[in-house]
């Protein structure tokens, strides 16, 4: 009887651990169990359907998925007005903050997620920063999401998205712009090595608070990328082998009439490695512009490349794609120096002088010599014994490092360019720590090393015999 009746038991916290829950008819605050249809404030258990107002006012606010309807969506196909609302932020009543275990879904029209401005009858608060914290997946399916509402400064209210849990996440987002699908602070806090694939670009706010936050886990933006539009050099954040950007980071370069050098760093990388890089940029746009840069996994060499400037191969791991994208203005934008990186996977022999950067800017047709050097110029040995390792070109050519952005009447799309960067070599890739022998010895080397089968065996001699 005892196991039986244990059984029972959990067939019926099974059946009863979860719950439906919707707004009550007039909406109202997240903590007011009138608010909802069971009467009572969501659990950490619970499905939220939102189809009405409720303004979240409390710090922690949960539940397990939460879906805002919209036109159409309502039951019986009846139109909705779901909207989840952040609180003011008065002294009574500071940051709030609600915590998703699950997914988080605006679906159909007039769905909204957003802010109440930090103001109340002509009196300003200042500035308020709220959060959601989600575990599971974000989809905004025809709805509103808009991070900030006010002027900073003044009486604007924010809130910061942190991605936590120890799953993968996706997000998907429609078209940004001032008012819809505008991220403000974002933050990676993932565990266990989780991921946020990408379904759409994501892109933060243009202001200088906005931030991404690399803390632990990745974002893997696949087709798509993650766009950080302040040119603030500080909103980036973080970078690691245990955290950062699986493919394209696109973010704000300097601007105005300054004209001393900047950098921006983008802590990218592939699947295999974390693989950092910098521009560096002295030429400003008058406006915003944002500026990308992506990893590409396999051979730099298509198969066919020509190699210039005594390269004699380029990496056989992976290369970087830099291109720049219309944002407030579409300037050209000209980068002096890219700095890339490598570690132990890119076969780069240890205390060589003979890696460089190679360069293309003809879809990696033609690689070209681009110098090897450290981040403050002087010249660069290699070194793998605290990968990854960065590695920078001279001054680039600003006739082929000038990136215009085109318009095609036709499809009405725009037209990007794309240079690319790869780690090359004046004399062999091989497996770290080897370099090669002086002239005088025999010198012997062989291609593929090591072999599988068939190789090229080359070697010097001290004079002709």
């Amino acid at each position: 009887m005892r196991v039986l009746y244990t059984l029972c038991l959990l067939a019926a916290l099974a059946t009863t651990a979860s719950a439906q829950i919707t707004v009550a008819d007039g909406g109202g605050l997240w903590s007011d169990p009138a608010t909802w249809s069971t009467n009572s404030v969501p659990t950490e258990t619970d499905d939220v359907v939102i189809d009405s107002s409720v303004t979240l006012d409390i710090a922690d606010a949960v539940a397990r998925n939460v879906t805002i309807r919209g036109v159409g969506q309502g039951d019986g196909g009846s139109d909705a007005e779901g909207l989840l609302r952040t609180n003011r932020g008065f002294a009574e009543n500071l940051a709030v903050g609600l915590t998703v275990f699950g997914d988080f879904r605006l679906v159909g029209g007039d769905a909204q997620f957003l802010p109440l401005s930090n103001a109340e009858d002509g009196v300003n608060f200042g500035d308020i920063f709220h959060r959601l914290t989600v575990h599971g997946d974000i989809e905004n399916a025809g709805g509103l999401i808009d991070m900030r509402r006010g002027s900073s400064g003044v009486n604007a209210s924010f809130i910061d998205l942190v991605f936590a849990g120890d799953e993968d996440s996706m997000i998907t987002l429609g078209e940004y712009d001032n008012d819809n699908n505008q991220l403000f602070r974002v933050t990676v806090a993932k565990t266990n090595g989780a991921s946020i694939i990408l379904g759409s670009d994501i892109q933060t706010d243009n202001n200088s608070q906005a931030q991404l936050t690399l803390e632990s886990g990745y974002i893997d933006t696949g087709d798509f990328k993650v766009v950080v539009t302040s040119n603030n050099s500080q909103v980036v954040v973080g970078g690691s082998p245990a955290s950062y950007v699986i493919g394209e980071l696109a973010r704000g370069l300097p601007k105005g009439t300054v004209t001393t050098q900047q950098n921006r760093f983008y802590p990218v990388g592939d699947a295999a490695a974390y693989r950092p890089a910098t521009v560096y940029v002295t030429e400003r746009t008058s406006d915003d512009q944002v500026f990308g840069v992506r990893v590409v996994p396999g051979d730099a060499d298509t198969g066919s490349s020509v190699f210039e400037g005594g390269l004699m191969d380029v990496s056989p791991v992976r290369s970087f794609a830099f291109t720049s994208y219309e944002f407030d203005t579409l300037e050209d934008v000209v980068i002096d120096a890219v700095e890339i990186s490598y570690g132990l996977d890119d076969q780069i022999a240890d205390g060589s002088t003979d890696f460089v950067v190679a360069t293309s800017t003809d879809d990696r047709a033609t690689w070209v010599n681009s110098d090897g050097l450290n981040p403050d110029d002087s010249d660069h040995t290699t070194s793998v014994t605290a990968a990854p390792t960065a590695i920078k070109t001279m001054l680039l050519d600003a006739t082929d490092w000038t990136f215009e952005i085109g318009f095609d009447q036709s499809t009405l799309e725009y037209i990007y360019e794309t240079n690319y960067a790869a780690v090359g070599t004046t004399g062999q890739f091989g497996t770290a720590g080897e370099s090669r022998p002086e002239v005088g010895a025999f010198a012997l080397s062989a291609y593929p090393n090591p072999p599988t089968g068939a190789a090229t065996l080359t070697f010097e001699l001290a004079e002709a015999g």
